[in-house]
């Protein structure tokens, strides 16, 4: 443990964690990805009109 009460973490334990966090949240980033790909392909997408049509359904 550290000062400040944290368990240190193994080289192994570590690549462990960021792993089980990429799998936990892999979909999120796939989804911001096609947003992204999305804006730069159609600007147009980030308009007002779009985005009302969005929250209407």
């Amino acid at each position: 443990m550290t000062k400040d009460n944290k368990p240190v973490l193994s080289a192994e334990q570590k690549k462990e964690k960021n792993k089980e966090f990429l799998l936990n949240y892999a979909l999120y980033f796939v989804l911001g990805l096609m947003i992204l790909f999305i804006i730069i392909y159609d600007p147009s997408f980030l308009s007002v009109g779009n985005f009302w049509n969005i929250l209407r359904f």
